[in-house]
């Protein structure tokens, strides 16, 4: 009879704990505002302790409830805005399973946390992880909400973008183009979602190499989200990023500068100076000095970036590899040959495991590479490096693309040097033709390769 009453008193004991426990964490769901809106950031700060130190007694006590579900995953959103993915993924995973558990698989709740956990494995750049999340996401929200739901937009906009990481444009265009038109028939024309699908929309595009289309969707974003937004948010920084990259590509330099350091202040300002959006920017203004031979000034913005990159995602995800590739073209330019191997063969390795040998940074990555080994001597490895990248770049984006005519531009350099005159001014000549029609006859890389084709032409003069 003693034993069974301590047990009873140890049970009594139990349920009062986790009585206590539930009632702080309906208390705490109470209050911890919605993280979907950035405007909410600063009372999200103020409460994320005792929101994950209730999440931490939902685990402990195998509280499964609604409430505690949704407080699982709004901890883990504001976490993963925030970049703490280890954190975001410990908490993601117990809501998953207490919705399938108390709601089932085909319900919206649970839809929302597989379309959340998929953005995070996505942030890591674990993209076979990300994906049948993402396709599960969609079916959900297909069946349970319709096809005209602003959800089952966003499940379609983020599978289009998985498909653009990954470099397959064929199947990502026809995605974004749902969910705009989804969008654009229940939402008003000052969504923010709408602002969403043109930036996508427009990076693909710049991607593409279509230029004058890329131009016209990022400015209709930039004029939604500014008109939506305050202009310090995360997705007016990403508006303008896009666009300094836009004008970047086509030769803008100036503005692009001023268009990449507005982004980096609003990043540096409500995304913190260590999150890896910040890093992207400071990549990015990087290569635009890069662009122009400031080598004095971008490596220590990469070097930055690439400390961030390491801390937040890790050395092998694929951010982390395009920072890499990027210091090694500068190690290169500066002819320090060695460390660019280094750094190009251990960013080269990155890319194939995590986007595959066809991707367009896998490809820019054989023909730095290439670069190297031409500078080194090596023009047998350069020769078969450049025809690789050259296959894999026409089937990633087709053969009109400026990225075929830098490859044919270093192809041709490389017969140059090897005394194949006619090989080479053959290829100079395709060269400037791609990009005197896809950037216009103006363009420093136009005016590069044509400088180089009428240097050729002093050997076939008699």
């Amino acid at each position: 009879m003693e034993h069974d009453a301590d047990f009873q008193a140890e049970n009594a004991r139990i349920s009062t704990w986790f009585t206590r426990a539930e009632k702080v964490v309906n208390r705490v769901s109470r209050t911890f505002p919605s993280p979907n809106d950035f405007r909410h950031w600063p009372e999200c700060e103020e409460h994320r302790l005792s929101a994950m130190a209730a999440c931490g007694q939902i685990q402990a006590l195998a509280i499964e409830t609604e409430t505690a579900a949704g407080l699982l995953n709004e901890t883990a959103f504001y976490l993963y805005k925030k970049a703490d993915y280890s954190n975001a993924l410990r908490f993601y995973q117990p809501s998953l399973l207490i919705f399938l558990k108390i709601v089932g698989e085909f319900h919206a709740y649970t839809a929302t946390v597989l379309n959340n956990l998929a953005l995070l494995f996505d942030a890591l750049g674990a993209y076979d992880q990300a994906l049948p999340l993402y396709q599960q996401a969609l079916a959900i929200r297909e069946q349970v909400l319709g096809e005209e739901n602003q959800d089952t937009s966003a499940s379609v906009d983020n599978l289009a973008a998985l498909h653009y990481v990954l470099g397959d444009y064929q199947q990502s265009l026809p995605l974004y183009q749902r969910a705009l038109a989804i969008r654009q028939k229940i939402l008003p024309d000052n969504h923010p979602d709408l602002a969403a699908s043109f930036a996508n929309l427009g990076e693909l595009y710049r991607v593409k190499g279509d230029y004058a289309l890329a131009l016209q969707f990022q400015q209709e974003a930039v004029q939604v989200w500014e008109t939506a937004f305050d202009t310090n948010h995360p997705d007016t920084a990403t508006a303008i990023n896009n666009l300094a990259m836009l004008h970047k590509d086509c030769g803008d330099y100036p503005q692009a500068l001023v268009l990449y350091k507005q982004a980096l202040d609003i990043r540096e300002h409500v995304l913190g100076k260590d999150h890896p959006e910040t890093a992207n920017t400071l990549n990015n203004l990087a290569m635009l000095h890069v662009a122009q031979t400031a080598y004095q000034q971008a490596l220590p913005l990469l070097q930055r970036a690439l400390t961030i990159q390491e801390k937040s995602v890790g050395t092998d995800h694929i951010d982390t590899a395009i920072t890499l590739s990027n210091i090694a073209e500068i190690y290169r330019m500066q002819g320090d040959l060695r460390q660019a191997l280094t750094f190009h063969n251990q960013a080269l390795a990155s890319k194939r495991q995590a986007l595959g040998e066809d991707h367009m940074y896998t490809c820019n990555s054989l023909n730095n590479l290439a670069l190297v080994h031409q500078a080194l001597g090596n023009y047998g490895q350069a020769r078969q490096l450049l025809t690789q990248a050259l296959t894999a770049y026409e089937k990633a984006v087709g053969h009109n693309h400026p990225k075929i005519a830098a490859c044919l531009n270093n192809l041709a350099g490389l017969y140059e040097m090897e005394g194949q005159f006619a090989q080479a001014e053959s290829l100079y000549r395709q060269s400037l033709t791609i990009l005197e029609t896809a950037l216009g006859q103006d363009h420093p890389d136009t005016a590069l390769v044509r400088n180089n084709w009428r240097a050729i032409q002093s050997h076939f003069q008699t």
